[in-house]
C-alpha cells in the first residue's frame, strides 16, 4: 500500500512528534513518503500566493505518488489533500490534534471550508474520546467517515541527562528546596506566565523551588522580562548556566526531558488547552508527581487511564493532581497548596507505572494504527 503521510513544516510538539510515530508505525509494512504541506520558505509570500503554491507542489506531489491513502496531519494539509481528492480518489485520513475551533475561532470563512473538507475525510483518528466528542459537535460532518480514538505513544528515549543538570537538580535538594518541570513550547498556550505566578507565591510563601522550563518558542523574551518583574532571577538564555542563584531556568529544546523527569520532584502542566499532552503522559509513565490543569481534551482522560491501570478511585490517585483550568489570581494558593500536598507524597511505584506505560507503549499504537488504516483501504 502506498501512503503519504503530511503535515505543516513549522508544526511543532505533539503534532510533530505523533506524525513522526504514526510514520514509523506505518513504514514497518507499507510504502510511505512524507510530505511538507507548508515549507519554511513559502510564509514571506502573500496568502494567495502562499497556497496557490502549495496546491501546486501538492497536486504534482499526488500525480507523482499515486497513493492509495493520505493521512493529513493539521488543517491546513486537510484543507489541501481533501480539494485533491475527487481527482485522485484515495482514502483521506485525519489526525485531529487539538480541541476544535482552537486556532481560528468563528471565522465564517474558516468554518464553512472545515466542514467541507470533513465531509470528504474516510477516516477520523482522534488522540482522546472527549476530543473527539467535541469534534463530532462541533463538525456533525465527520460522522460520513469512520472515527476511532488512538492515545499518543510514548516512545521511550535513552538519552542521558546532562551531568552538569543532574548536579544542579542534587545541589537544589542538598539545599531543601524542590525542582518543578514544565515542558513545553514557551507559548500562551502551556502558560508558562501562571507557572511564573505560582513560583512566586511560593518563594512568598518562604518555600525554595526552581522552575526549569523545557522548550522553546515566541514568549521566551516576554517570560524572561516577567521573571524580572516577579523578583526573580533566571538564567539569560538556553546556555547551561545552572546556578543556585536563579528561580527559573531556561533549558531549550532537550532531547533528555525523560531522564530529567526522573530526577525532578513535580511535573507542571496549566496548559490553556491541550489535545493529549504528551508530556503528561511521559510524566505518568516515569511515575513522576504531576499538578495540571483540567483543560480541554486530554488530563482527565489520561488520568482516568492511571486510574483504571492501577485499580484506583479517581480521587485517590495521590501522585497525579487535577486542578479547575481557571487562571485568576485566586487561583494561584490553591496550585501551591496543590504541590506542598503533592510532594509529601511517595512517587508512583514502579509496577504502577509499568502498568501505564504499557497503555501508551508504541507496540499497542503501531498495531491500532496500522488495524485502522488497513481498515480503511478496504471499504
Amino acid at each position: 500500500m502506498k501512503i503519504i503521510t503530511a503535515i505543516d513544516s513549522k508544526s511543532e510538539g505533539g503534532a510533530q512528534a505523533v506524525s513522526r510515530a504514526m510514520l514509523n508505525a506505518l513504514s514497518s509494512c507499507h510504502h510511505v513518503d512524507e510530505y511538507s504541506v507548508f515549507r519554511k520558505c513559502d510564509y514571506k509570500y502573500s496568502f494567495f500566493y502562499k497556497w496557490f503554491l502549495v496546491v501546486v507542489r501538492a497536486l504534482n506531489n499526488i500525480r507523482a505518488a499515486k497513493p492509495e491513502v493520505v493521512i493529513s496531519h493539521l488543517d491546513t494539509s486537510l484543507f489541501v489533500f481533501s480539494l485533491l481528492k475527487p481527482l485522485f480518489k484515495y482514502k483521506l485520513v485525519h489526525v485531529y490534534h487539538g480541541p476544535p475551533t482552537v486556532f481560528y475561532g468563528k471565522n465564517l470563512l474558516y468554518e464553512c471550508v472545515k466542514k467541507r473538507a470533513v465531509s470528504c475525510v474516510d477516516g477520523n483518528i482522534f488522540v482522546s474520546s472527549e476530543q473527539r466528542n467535541y469534534h463530532e459537535i462541533e463538525y456533525p460532518e465527520i460522522l460520513k467517515g469512520i472515527s476511532v480514538v488512538i492515545y499518543n505513544p510514548f516512545i521511550i528515549k535513552a538519552v542521558p541527562l546532562e551531568a552538569a543538570l543532574k548536579n544542579f537538580v542534587f545541589r537544589v535538594h542538598e539545599a531543601n528546596g524542590s525542582v518543578w518541570l514544565l515542558v513545553g513550547r514557551l507559548s500562551k498556550q502551556k502558560n508558562q506566565m501562571f507557572a511564573l505566578r505560582v513560583l512566586q507565591k511560593w518563594l512568598e510563601q518562604g518555600g525554595k523551588a526552581v522552575l526549569l522550563l523545557a522548550g522553546k518558542g515566541e514568549d521566551y523574551d516576554y517570560l524572561h522580562s516577567m521573571v524580572k518583574k516577579y523578583g526573580m532571577k533566571s538564567n539569560d538564555s538556553f546556555n547551561g548556566d545552572f546556578s543556585l542563584d536563579h528561580n527559573v531556568i531556561f533549558l531549550g529544546h532537550r532531547n533528555d526531558v525523560q531522564s530529567l523527569m526522573r530526577e525532578v520532584d513535580v511535573v507542571l502542566m496549566p496548559s490553556l488547552y491541550e489535545g493529549f499532552p504528551l508530556a503528561m503522559v511521559e510524566a505518568a509513565c516515569r511515575g513522576v508527581r504531576i499538578v495540571a490543569s483540567n483543560c480541554e481534551t486530554g488530563p482527565s482522560e489520561i488520568l482516568k487511564i492511571c486510574n483504571d491501570a492501577v485499580g484506583t478511585k479517581q480521587d485517590k490517585f495521590k501522585t497525579i493532581h487535577l486542578l479547575p483550568a481557571d487562571f485568576e489570581d485566586s487561583q494561584v494558593c490553591m496550585w501551591t497548596s496543590s504541590i506542598a500536598e503533592v510532594l509529601k507524597e511517595d512517587k508512583m511505584e514502579q509496577r504502577s507505572y509499568e502498568l501505564i506505560s504499557e497503555i501508551f507503549s508504541s507496540k499497542q499504537y503501531n498495531e491500532y494504527v496500522l488495524s485502522f488504516i488497513r481498515s480503511i483501504n478496504y471499504t
